[in-house]
């Protein structure tokens, strides 16, 4: 099949979409909204299927293991060489330098109008389903070689499971009691949860089809506050460093980060922690969560990356000293934080004004980098060891899958192999796993992405991504980063242009105050 066959293969599915959350949904809405979901939950009358943990046929995991095979180097163990001595508490400790080395020689200055250029977030618009066809694909060319069946997002909506929790989309997880005081956004049917965004998800899907031959995709949802300041990293970096271009990438961290590949870190981590827990903040500082489509975990409002689109979950929000006051020291500038802090703010309301909805990053990995920054991973980071998981959902049966009760369960697994060790053969086996390499992702996407249902887990299935200098805070890396957002068009101009009046101010007051040039 011709590539622009494919790509229309995937333009049917997604009409198809439209048509199941269009009608099917609502069809299925005769539940009467969330509030008769859950009862219906509750109550075990629910017509959704569980998902159902089956063992792989013998030929998916002969498939699996030669894919492995192909694409990871031998475990340092395997192939004798000795691991890194650094510990993790060493590589978790986020570095207060800048990000890349002192250039040798000071880059020419912009010029006045070229620190006003617009910071590169793109919005979908209404309309935008179609990637670009070229000439050779318009007359029907055919590619050398056949592609993965789905792109990821695509390939999740293929079971069964997930679509029952498609059309039962929770906003709160079954049983979830609100906080005294704590304000929740207005109750919407999983139709009012999908059908409003079509043209977001239309964008993305359509992104995924682009990239599909190159690139592998996660998804990390986030407010629109970290948004705010990821931009005016941006401006800043752009201005200092002319010549490299930074369109469709942005920072998710703002300090330098030690380089070490996804499979050293999880090894270590599991070493010397018993698995991984990104509740604790430098390990949070390292990692990103992110999903493997962009539905990836629904039915499980704390983890699908969805539900954090829709509205601001409580994490973390930039803060002053740790997160501000360190952009302006790497780039060498002084100006009155409180006066900064107070600019951030504004630009952030403007957003919350605008839509209530946060932003999606929409992250593409080269294919032959996405092992070395990414490892499959379950709650809390957590990597998704199917035998560590059953014994973890054991734990917490019966209650919410939230994070009052998941991660609690998590940590309680970690200790008791912290403190049996290798005498568990549960931690034994995952400890092998490890070091077998069978958490890195390449291997089980390319699966994903052809037979989904093969796999175990695959909506619970998250990943979580090693931040690294050399990788994901470098624009030269092939790395591609786009956000998805509904701020009205008019509303995002404004917003452009008052952050590059910020950016300006900064940069003016410090033009005649600078005896150095700042690091890269």
């Amino acid at each position: 099949m011709s590539f622009l066959g494919k790509k229309y293969v995937n333009k049917l599915f997604l009409l198809l979409l439209t048509f199941f959350v269009g009608l099917s949904l609502f069809g299925a809405g005769q539940v009467d909204g969330l509030t008769a979901a859950r009862e219906k939950e509750q109550q075990g009358q629910t017509e959704r299927k569980g998902y159902v943990k089956k063992q792989l046929a013998p030929e998916i995991m002969e498939k699996i293991e030669e894919e492995r095979k192909k694409v990871r180097p031998r475990s340092r163990r395997a192939a004798g060489k000795p691991a890194e001595t650094k510990t993790l508490s060493e590589i978790n400790k986020p570095v207060t330098a800048t990000i890349g080395e002192e250039p040798t020689e000071k880059p020419e200055q912009p010029t006045e109008g070229q620190a006003e250029k617009e910071v590169a977030t793109e919005q979908p618009t209404e309309g935008e389903v179609s990637a670009t066809i070229s000439g050779a694909e318009a007359a029907g060319e055919e590619e050398e070689e056949e592609g993965d069946r789905y792109v990821q997002t695509v390939a999740h909506l293929q079971l069964e499971d997930v679509q029952h929790r498609m059309a039962d989309f929770l906003q709160q997880p079954i049983g979830f009691i609100p906080k005294e005081g704590e304000l929740l956004p207005a109750e919407k049917t999983p139709n009012e949860m999908v059908t409003p965004y079509l043209n977001v998800i239309a964008k993305a899907i359509d992104r995924e089809i682009e990239f599909k031959d190159t690139h592998y995709v996660f998804y990390h949802g986030m407010s629109n506050a970290w948004r705010v300041v990821q931009d005016f990293y941006k401006q800043l970096y752009a201005y200092f460093n002319p010549l490299q271009p930074v369109k469709d990438f942005t920072f998710v961290r703002f300090t330098d980060m030690p380089t070490i590949k996804a499979q050293d870190y999880l090894s270590q981590a599991v070493a010397e922690f018993a698995g991984v827990n990104d509740n604790i903040l430098d390990v949070r500082t390292r990692l990103l969560p992110v999903n493997l489509a962009l539905f990836g975990n629904v039915g499980f409002p704390g983890e699908c990356t969805w539900n954090y689109f829709l509205s601001p979950k409580s994490h973390l929000i930039p803060l002053p000293e740790e997160n501000i006051q360190p952009i302006l020291d790497g780039f060498g500038l002084k100006y009155d934080l409180d006066s900064l802090v107070e600019g951030i703010t504004e630009l952030t309301e403007m957003l919350a004004k605008a839509s209530p909805e946060q932003t999606i990053l929409q992250i593409f990995i080269p294919q032959e980098q996405v092992d070395d920054v990414a490892y499959l991973a379950w709650i809390i980071g957590f990597p998704a060891h199917a035998k560590s998981m059953e014994l973890i959902e054991s734990i917490f049966e019966g209650k919410p899958k939230v994070g009052g009760m998941t991660g609690p369960a998590v940590k309680k697994v970690m200790k008791m192999y912290k403190r049996e060790g290798e005498d568990n053969p549960l931690y034994k086996d995952l400890l092998d796993a490890v070091e077998n390499g069978d958490f890195g992702a390449e291997a089980f996407l390319k699966v994903y992405r052809n037979n989904p249902s093969e796999l175990k887990n695959v909506n619970d299935t998250q990943a979580r991504l090693v931040i690294t200098n050399d990788v994901l805070l470098n624009p030269k890396s092939g790395v591609k980063f786009f956000s998805l957002f509904t701020t009205p068009k008019e509303i995002q101009d404004q917003y452009v242009q008052k952050l590059n009046a910020l950016v300006k101010k900064i940069i003016e007051k410090n033009k005649h105050s600078r005896n150095t040039a700042p690091k890269k």
